[in-house]
């Protein structure tokens, strides 16, 4: 996998992909997070979706990030993902 500076997905994108992958059986629906720009495409076998044309290399794991499904052992062990969240305002 490709290491290198943070890129910025969005939470809320993040979360209903995850939702997504995890609405279906394993490996029935997909999601992938680009490495290089944090957009997340799209992928279903039961579901045909109206997504723009998808990379040829979505399954490159140094380009992209595949959202597990929930069910997968070890939650998150193979996903890479490190969620940063700001520290709230300190009251002086």
């Amino acid at each position: 996998m490709t290491t290198g500076n943070p890129v910025t997905v969005d939470a809320h994108d993040l979360d209903l992909a995850f939702e997504f992958v995890s609405s279906g059986r394993q490996y029935e629906n997909k999601a992938y997070v680009s490495v290089e720009t944090g957009r997340i495409d799209w992928v279903s076998d039961m579901v045909d979706l109206d997504e723009p044309e998808l990379p040829d290399d979505l399954e490159d794991d140094d380009l992209y990030i595949a959202l597990p499904h929930r069910n997968e052992p070890g939650p998150g062990a193979k996903s890479g993902f490190r969620i940063h969240q700001p520290a709230p305002p300190r009251r002086l």
